[in-house]
């Protein structure tokens, strides 16, 4: 069954955590067309620069964090445990301006500034405005995107085999997102858009921004895999997540190479040193927040002499 009319869901009600105890905002059809509204990370509240301590959240408050807020769930029709949504990001519309907040215990490198700070940034004419003159090239994704966990709720801060904060640039416009079906009719959640943002999310946050996701949802009888995967027209991409780099990194590798060797009748040995040769390993965030180190491993869905 396949329904292309669009559906639209307000960020009038968001949720801190993905979960089955959740109760759908909206019901679709496989092949439905869902334009989703999403708050930023603050959940709208930042509005200048002063605002970042009064936003900011309580990590040690019971409960979930009130904080990367998504829209949903979204149930789908005749989803069961073991299938796989399809997610496919149509269109990614920003709102006019965003920001990007810095905090000591955050990023890479840590203590760079003494205390939070954040800087507002327009969004215009296909660009973030860093300062006079600065102007980043915009690069849209949509950071948190996930399945109900089959037992409990996750806050959405965290990522894990359900998706969650997956905080990819590889999940934009023209990217598909299959997610495991824990849970009777999936129930998707999506949020936590960037304007821009680097691979490995540096500081601990990219230009954090409200945003209409436009995408379609489709249903995979029995496809559910261990963790996500993305896909392109050009590629395939693994994905994995760990407290610590190398066991997110074998995670994503591993992935990869059960999609290389079954896509292509090779052997797991083959398929390692393929990738080694063609694949690219990425890191989606890194940037010591509360939640794991995240890794993809990219590979082209096309190479001369390579069986289908």
């Amino acid at each position: 069954m396949t329904d292309a009319t669009p559906y639209h869901l307000d960020r009038d009600v968001v949720a801190y955590h993905c979960g089955r105890d959740l109760p759908p905002r909206l019901t679709v059809a496989p092949g439905s067309i869902v334009t989703v509204a999403t708050h930023d990370a603050r959940s709208g509240r930042l509005k200048q620069p002063e605002d970042v301590i009064p936003t900011a959240p309580d990590f040690d408050a019971p409960g979930y964090p009130k904080t990367n807020p998504v829209t949903g769930p979204i149930a789908v029709e005749g989803a069961e445990p073991g299938d796989a949504l399809a997610v496919t990001i149509l269109d990614i519309d920003l709102d006019p301006q965003g920001f990007i907040i810095a905090r000591p215990e955050w990023g890479v490198v840590q203590n760079s500034v003494p205390h939070q700070v954040a800087r507002m940034l327009p969004v215009r004419d296909g660009a973030v405005e860093f300062g006079p003159g600065i102007r980043i090239p915009l690069r849209p994704n949509v950071g948190t995107i996930g399945t109900a966990p089959a037992g409990d709720g996750v806050a959405t801060i965290h990522c894990g085999r359900h998706g969650g904060n997956m905080d990819s640039n590889a999940i934009r416009p023209g990217t598909t997102v299959h997610l495991p079906v824990n849970v009777a009719q999936g129930l998707l959640f999506v949020g936590d858009v960037h304007a821009v943002m680097s691979d490995s999310e540096a500081v601990g946050t990219g230009c954090e921004i409200g945003a209409r996701v436009t995408l379609r949802v489709d249903l995979v009888k029995g496809a559910a895999r261990d963790w996500p995967w993305m896909e392109t027209d050009t590629k395939i991409i693994s994905y994995g997540a760990a407290p610590v780099y190398e066991d997110a990194a074998e995670i994503a590798m591993e992935q990869m190479i059960d999609m290389v060797a079954t896509r292509h009748d090779l052997s797991p040995a083959e398929a390692f040193m393929l990738i080694g040769l063609a694949g690219d390993m990425r890191i989606n965030q890194s940037c010591r927040s509360p939640i794991d180190i995240s890794m993809r491993v990219e590979f082209p869905k096309k190479l001369d002499g390579l069986a289908r």
